[in-house]
């Protein structure tokens, strides 16, 4: 009587006990055209983002934004749930004398739900850029700290943006970034 295993059975299962390696997308959560139109005079202004929800919490890498003037400005931004209720991390206080700006948050590993508001509050003269296109419904402005008096849409999309990680199995579960082809998520699923 033969004991021993199929070879044939032995490569199934060791196929089935693989574990899976998720690779991590990183993505810029952006609902603006880039192309700078006019600034508010609101004293805070913020960006509610979404991530999909399969994705969440994902890591918050970044805040890119744009201001009216390129000289030295001093700005603190806030990290808040969804509703502008909770701190997801305490404010960061930044200085900064570019038009546009990346503010790296890694070293702060701030988890960010489904959907989040990054928040500029402008200590110095200027002021974020709005871009050329009908707001969203996801820009708001308010004359107020703190960050939870919001409550003004602004007319325009305000050039801000988010960059996040999440694992990869996200978009094989059917959800499309709107800042990504097609492409990518076809060869995910086949």
């Amino acid at each position: 009587m033969n004991t021993q295993m199929p070879r044939w059975l032995v490569v199934v299962l060791a196929l089935w006990v693989a574990p899976v390696q998720s690779e991590l997308i990183v993505d810029l959560l952006t609902y603006d055209t880039g192309i700078p139109n006019v600034s508010s005079g609101d004293a805070l202004q913020g960006v509610r983002f979404s991530v999909p929800p399969a994705a969440a919490p994902a890591r918050l890498l970044s805040v890119q934004f744009e201001l009216s003037e390129n000289t030295p400005q001093t700005l603190n931004i806030h990290f808040r749930n969804e509703d502008l209720s909770e701190r997801l991390s305490p404010f960061i206080q930044v200085q900064t004398n570019d038009f546009y700006t990346i503010i790296d948050v890694q070293d702060r590993d701030i988890e960010v739900p489904e959907t989040f508001f990054v928040v500029l509050e402008v200590l110095t003269d200027a002021q974020p850029v709005q871009d050329t296109r009908l707001n969203l419904g996801r820009s708001r402005g308010g004359n107020v700290s703190p960050p939870t008096s919001l409550t003004r849409t602004l007319a325009f999309n305000l050039i801000l943006r988010a960059e996040v990680e999440f694992e990869d199995d996200v978009f094989a579960n059917g959800f499309e970034s709107g800042n990504r082809a097609a492409g990518p998520v076809q060869l995910l699923l086949n």
